[in-house]
Protein backbone atom coordinates (compact mmCIF):
# COMPACT_ATOMS: atom_id res chain seq x y z
CA UNK A 1 0.00 0.00 0.00
CA UNK A 2 1.30 3.45 -0.94
CA UNK A 3 2.15 5.72 2.02
CA UNK A 4 0.13 8.90 2.48
CA UNK A 5 1.89 12.12 1.57
CA UNK A 6 2.39 14.51 4.45
CA UNK A 7 1.35 17.92 3.11
CA UNK A 8 3.08 19.87 5.86
CA UNK A 9 6.27 17.85 5.45
CA UNK A 10 6.27 18.38 1.68
CA UNK A 11 5.88 22.15 2.15
CA UNK A 12 8.77 22.30 4.61
CA UNK A 13 10.97 20.21 2.29
CA UNK A 14 10.14 22.46 -0.68
CA UNK A 15 11.00 25.58 1.32
CA UNK A 16 14.29 23.99 2.34
CA UNK A 17 15.15 22.89 -1.22
CA UNK A 18 14.52 26.40 -2.49
CA UNK A 19 16.25 28.00 0.54
CA UNK A 20 13.26 30.30 1.01
CA UNK A 21 11.87 31.83 4.15
CA UNK A 22 8.11 31.66 4.64
CA UNK A 23 7.90 35.40 3.95
CA UNK A 24 9.97 35.22 0.75
CA UNK A 25 8.01 32.23 -0.59
CA UNK A 26 4.66 33.88 0.09
CA UNK A 27 5.66 37.25 -1.35
CA UNK A 28 7.22 35.69 -4.46
CA UNK A 29 3.96 33.83 -5.11
CA UNK A 30 1.69 36.78 -4.33
CA UNK A 31 0.20 34.99 -1.32
CA UNK A 32 -0.50 36.51 2.07
CA UNK A 33 2.40 35.61 4.36
CA UNK A 34 -0.06 34.64 7.09
CA UNK A 35 -1.79 32.06 4.89
CA UNK A 36 1.44 30.13 4.34
CA UNK A 37 2.47 30.54 7.98
CA UNK A 38 -0.93 29.22 9.14
CA UNK A 39 -0.43 26.05 7.11
CA UNK A 40 3.07 25.58 8.52
CA UNK A 41 1.58 26.06 12.01
CA UNK A 42 -0.68 23.05 11.35
CA UNK A 43 -3.90 24.68 10.11
CA UNK A 44 -5.60 23.03 7.14
CA UNK A 45 -5.92 25.38 4.16
CA UNK A 46 -8.86 25.60 1.76
CA UNK A 47 -8.24 23.48 -1.33
CA UNK A 48 -7.84 26.56 -3.52
CA UNK A 49 -5.20 27.97 -1.15
CA UNK A 50 -3.41 24.60 -0.96
CA UNK A 51 -3.23 24.59 -4.75
CA UNK A 52 -1.79 28.13 -4.80
CA UNK A 53 0.80 27.21 -2.18
CA UNK A 54 1.83 24.09 -4.11
CA UNK A 55 2.15 26.05 -7.34
CA UNK A 56 4.27 28.68 -5.57
CA UNK A 57 6.66 26.02 -4.26
CA UNK A 58 6.84 23.98 -7.46
CA UNK A 59 4.81 21.08 -6.07
CA UNK A 60 2.16 19.13 -7.91
CA UNK A 61 -1.36 19.47 -6.49
CA UNK A 62 -3.21 16.24 -7.22
CA UNK A 63 -6.45 14.70 -5.97
CA UNK A 64 -7.42 11.41 -7.50
CA UNK A 65 -6.91 7.70 -7.34
CA UNK A 66 -3.52 6.50 -6.15
CA UNK A 67 -0.89 6.49 -8.87
CA UNK A 68 1.60 3.72 -9.37
CA UNK A 69 5.24 4.79 -9.68
CA UNK A 70 6.35 4.54 -13.31
CA UNK A 71 2.84 3.75 -14.54
CA UNK A 72 0.95 5.66 -17.20
CA UNK A 73 -0.68 7.80 -14.54
CA UNK A 74 2.58 8.51 -12.73
CA UNK A 75 3.26 12.14 -11.71
CA UNK A 76 6.24 12.04 -14.10
CA UNK A 77 3.83 11.63 -17.04
CA UNK A 78 3.23 15.19 -18.35
CA UNK A 79 -0.01 14.64 -20.29
CA UNK A 80 -3.31 14.10 -18.50
CA UNK A 81 -4.91 12.67 -21.62
CA UNK A 82 -2.76 10.98 -24.26
CA UNK A 83 -3.01 12.83 -27.62
CA UNK A 84 -4.64 9.85 -29.30
CA UNK A 85 -7.56 10.14 -26.85
CA UNK A 86 -8.35 13.78 -27.64
CA UNK A 87 -11.06 13.56 -30.31
CA UNK A 88 -10.25 15.16 -33.66
CA UNK A 89 -13.52 17.11 -33.47
CA UNK A 90 -12.22 18.93 -30.39
CA UNK A 91 -8.87 19.81 -31.93
CA UNK A 92 -10.68 20.98 -35.08
CA UNK A 93 -13.13 23.07 -33.02
CA UNK A 94 -10.23 24.76 -31.24
CA UNK A 95 -8.13 25.21 -34.38
CA UNK A 96 -5.37 22.90 -33.17
CA UNK A 97 -3.39 20.39 -35.16
CA UNK A 98 -4.28 16.74 -34.81
CA UNK A 99 -2.36 15.13 -31.95
CA UNK A 100 -2.34 18.30 -29.81
CA UNK A 101 -1.74 17.51 -26.16
CA UNK A 102 -4.04 18.27 -23.23
CA UNK A 103 -2.09 21.40 -22.28
CA UNK A 104 -2.64 22.86 -25.78
CA UNK A 105 -6.38 22.07 -25.59
CA UNK A 106 -6.72 23.77 -22.20
CA UNK A 107 -4.72 26.81 -23.35
CA UNK A 108 -6.84 27.17 -26.51
CA UNK A 109 -10.08 26.91 -24.53
CA UNK A 110 -8.89 29.52 -22.01
CA UNK A 111 -7.86 31.85 -24.83
CA UNK A 112 -11.25 31.53 -26.51
CA UNK A 113 -13.10 32.17 -23.25
CA UNK A 114 -10.87 35.12 -22.37
CA UNK A 115 -11.58 36.68 -25.77
CA UNK A 116 -15.30 36.54 -25.15
CA UNK A 117 -15.22 38.66 -21.99
CA UNK A 118 -16.62 37.93 -18.55
CA UNK A 119 -20.22 38.73 -19.44
CA UNK A 120 -20.31 35.90 -21.94
CA UNK A 121 -17.98 33.49 -20.12
CA UNK A 122 -20.70 31.42 -18.43
CA UNK A 123 -22.72 30.97 -21.64
CA UNK A 124 -19.52 30.26 -23.57
CA UNK A 125 -18.51 27.64 -21.01
CA UNK A 126 -21.96 26.03 -21.27
CA UNK A 127 -21.73 26.04 -25.08
CA UNK A 128 -18.25 24.50 -24.97
CA UNK A 129 -19.48 21.87 -22.51
CA UNK A 130 -22.43 20.95 -24.75
CA UNK A 131 -20.11 20.80 -27.78
CA UNK A 132 -17.69 18.55 -25.92
CA UNK A 133 -20.50 16.29 -24.69
CA UNK A 134 -21.88 15.89 -28.24
CA UNK A 135 -18.39 15.20 -29.55
CA UNK A 136 -17.62 12.57 -26.93
CA UNK A 137 -20.98 10.73 -27.28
Amino acid sequence: MKPQVNFLGELREALGRKSLSVRAAALNAGLPVRSLQNVLDGHDPRLSRAEEICRALGLEFYIGPPREPGGTDSPATPDIVPPERIPKAITDLLGLSEGADADAVVAAMRAQLAGRGTAKASSAAALDKRTLERTLD
